[in-house]
């Protein structure tokens, strides 16, 4: 479900034009997958069954989302636009899978997660053309954005088969997780381009530009599992084994799982600037140009509720030079032959400089 409204109206006799758009989206669905999984592994060149299991999955989304823009623009040299979004998506998931697992046993595993994904995101640009500079044109835009995810928790319970009864029964493993990481980011951009013309179809625009990204983050999971005594006889529901009467002193406790990787806060700072040559003669068009990209990236993995705990640090600090070239002959309106090279890199993820685990 959606609705969207929008317009653009002269302010009075002037060359100012006002535009506005908006737009709300809504859907909440459900999906039921069926999957058997298998897994297999070779031994004295025989190849083995290692996994042989069922999956059902049952999910449910809910997906909503707000958009809004408003924008000015002052005859056609001068324009500004401010734009919000908010997007986010819930989902509600059990997972069942039944059969041979790793565990090397006929296990039914269940697991039951919700999680919370959300992003917001507001940004300020505009474009000037300036005919009393040299035809000067201007780009800039601010951008801060906020994202997060929650998993408030996700529980992981197994049964194993028992031959005797005929039926699953609780053997003792069972996980319960909180998940919680923000994140925050603000970018600022602008460009100049500067045209050029020295006649007889010599053209050359000079471009530069600059830009300013500063990020942070806190991503932290909590672990915990029920161990201790137990209820005599077999446990068919997981819930008849959380009973207040099952949990205290003597029973079952409620114990701290959390791994010293698990939390973890880190910050990234990218400052970078290009300069730009674009020619073009008759046929024939060059570009030339270097970017220089200054970036800073640190992620801090602390124990957590250990105050003597050393952190582990994780730190990228470089300056890199990336330059880049081109050179293009348009011998017919039909073809051309170009001729160019570049240079790019790649850089870790944040989460890829912490030993935190993830699901790719």
């Amino acid at each position: 479900t959606g609705i969207g409204v929008g317009d653009n109206f002269q302010l009075g006799d002037s060359d100012i034009s006002l535009g506005y758009i908006a737009a709300a989206r809504y859907a909440h669905e459900w999906d039921d997958r069926l999957e058997q999984r298998n897994t297999y592994s070779i031994f004295q060149d025989e190849l083995l069954v290692a996994e042989d299991y069922d999956r059902r999955n049952t999910e449910r989304s809910i997906d909503s989302s707000l958009f809004a823009a408003v924008g000015l623009k002052i005859g056609e040299l001068h324009s500004l636009n401010f734009t919000a979004t908010r997007l986010r998506q819930t989902t509600d998931q059990a997972q069942i899978d039944e059969g041979l697992t790793s565990s090397g046993n006929i296990d039914r595993i269940t697991e039951l997660e919700w999680v919370e994904n959300s992003l917001q995101t507001l940004q300020l640009d505009g474009e000037h053309s300036l005919p009393q500079l040299r035809d000067l044109y201007i780009k800039w835009q601010i951008t801060d954005s906020k994202a997060g995810r929650y998993s408030p928790n996700t529980r992981e319970y197994r049964f194993t088969y028992d031959e005797q009864l005929q039926d699953f029964t609780f053997e003792s493993f069972n996980q319960q997780r909180i998940d919680d990481l923000d994140d925050n980011a603000t970018d600022y951009g602008i460009d100049l381009r500067l045209p050029f013309n020295f006649g007889e179809g010599i053209d050359l625009n000079v471009q530069a530009g600059a830009a300013l990204l500063d990020r942070d983050r806190e991503s932290s999971i909590r672990r915990f599992r029920y161990s201790g005594r137990r209820p005599p006889g077999p446990i068919f529901d997981f819930e008849e084994l959380l009973q207040p009467g099952n949990i205290g002193p003597g029973g079952l406790r409620l114990e701290e799982g959390t791994l010293s990787s698990d939390s973890y806060t880190a910050t990234q700072k990218l400052q970078a600037w290009y300069l730009m040559f674009d020619g073009s003669w008759g046929e024939w068009r060059a570009n030339l140009g270097v970017r220089r990209e200054d970036m800073r990236q640190e992620v801090i993995t602390v124990r957590p509720f250990d105050p003597n705990a050393t952190p582990e640090i994780g730190l990228l600090d470089t300056s890199d030079d990336l330059p880049a070239a081109a050179l293009t002959w348009a011998y017919s309106e039909k073809a051309q032959f170009r001729a160019a090279y570049s240079t790019t890199l790649s850089r870790p993820d944040i989460r890829e400089q912490s030993r935190a685990n993830y699901v790719d």
